[in-house]
């Protein structure tokens, strides 16, 4: 009798790991999160298949998520990293890439990089890409300011890394 329900709870375990597994790969799997319905379905999907592209091109991730709730004292950057970090993004053992954040309640878009993206993407870059798709966001064309910072991070990792780059930690 204990054989028969230890054989049931490896079962039910193995069952339970199989589901999890490939819910979170389903999870993983996606990169356009419109939380605040700023895409139109042929936006967001424009916006599925440049990542992908930019994904093979470069190794590296690419992540959009909108939000228009307020996230009460967390700042911008807590809540890109944060969302970056439990979504499991990332093609490498690094994690390498960014995600593009665009806050509605705050009125702010934000980079956040991981892993090599570091290395591409200095300040000065992460302005110049902010320039780039922040006058699409004035006017109302978030897809269209997405697929612009899109471009520019691309074009950045063709550029290469800058000379004298270098890493520093953030206490």
């Amino acid at each position: 009798m204990k054989h028969v329900q230890r054989f049931l709870a490896l079962l039910m375990l193995a069952c339970l790991l199989v589901t999890a597994g490939s819910a979170l790969a389903a999870t993983t799997t996606e990169r356009v999160f419109d939380n605040a319905k700023l895409f139109s379905a042929t936006q967001a999907e424009s916006l599925r298949n440049a990542i992908a592209d930019f994904q093979k091109a470069t190794g590296m991730d690419f992540v959009v998520l909108t939000s228009s709730t307020s996230h009460g004292d967390a700042s911008q950057q807590d809540i890109a990293d944060a969302f970056y970090e439990k979504g499991g993004f990332g093609l490498d053992s690094d994690q390498s890439g960014v995600l593009y954040y665009i806050d509605m309640y705050d009125r702010q878009e934000y980079i956040s990089t991981t892993g090599a993206m570091i290395d591409y993407l200095t300040d000065e870059r992460i302005e110049l890409a902010l320039d780039a798709s922040n006058p699409n966001l004035r006017n109302g064309l978030y897809a269209a300011g997405a697929q612009a910072m899109l471009s520019k991070v691309t074009e950045f990792i063709k550029a290469g890394i800058p000379e004298g780059q270098y890493r520093y930690d953030v206490v």
